[in-house]
C-alpha cells in the first residue's frame, strides 16, 4: 500500500507500507478479488509473494492463477473459487497441501502433470468439485 501524504509545504510524500516480498503468511480470503476493481491490486500483490509459505485465497471467484509462481509455498487454500482445471493453478514447486474444495473442476485430465510440477505434494483436498460427483471417477 502506498500512502500519499501532503507535507506542510504542500509537497506530496510517498510512504511505503507494503513489503509483500518478505511475507510468509497471507490471507486474502473473502475479498471478491476477481472483481475488476480488485483485479489490478490482486495481480500486483500476487506477483510479489516470493517468500509466502502459507497462502489463503478462499471464496474470491478466482478462475485462473497459472501465471503466478510461489516458489516457497507449502500450503495453498483455493477453496470456494471458480477454478475449472489443474491448468489454472499457480506454479508451487514446494507445495505440500492444496485445498481446492468447492470449485468447478470437471476433469482430472491434468492432475498427473500437476503432480510432476509439485513433487512434494502430499494432500489434495478436492471435495465438492463436479468431477467427483461422476460415477466411477476413482477408476480414472
Amino acid at each position: 500500500m502506498h500512502i500519499l501524504q501532503q507535507t506542510s509545504r504542500g509537497r506530496r510524500r510517498r510512504d511505503h507500507f507494503e513489503c509483500w516480498e518478505e511475507v510468509e503468511q497471507v490471507n486474502l480470503s473473502y475479498q471478491v478479488l476477481a472483481h475488476e476493481y480488485q483485479g489490478s491490486n490482486l495481480s500486483r500483490i500476487l506477483a510479489r509473494l516470493q517468500s509466502v509459505v502459507r497462502l489463503e485465497l478462499m471464496d474470491n471467484s478466482l478462475s485462473k492463477l497459472s501465471h503466478y509462481t510461489f516458489p516457497l509455498c507449502e500450503y495453498l487454500n483455493l477453496a470456494n473459487n471458480d477454478l475449472t482445471s489443474f491448468k489454472g493453478l499457480p506454479f508451487t514447486p514446494n507445495l505440500l497441501k492444496l485445498n481446492i474444495t468447492d470449485n468447478a473442476i470437471k476433469s482430472l485430465k491434468d492432475i498427473e502433470k500437476y503432480q510432476l510440477l509439485t513433487p512434494r505434494l502430499q494432500v489434495i483436498l478436492s471435495a465438492g468439485n463436479p468431477v467427483f460427483f461422476e460415477k466411477g471417477y476413482r477408476q480414472r
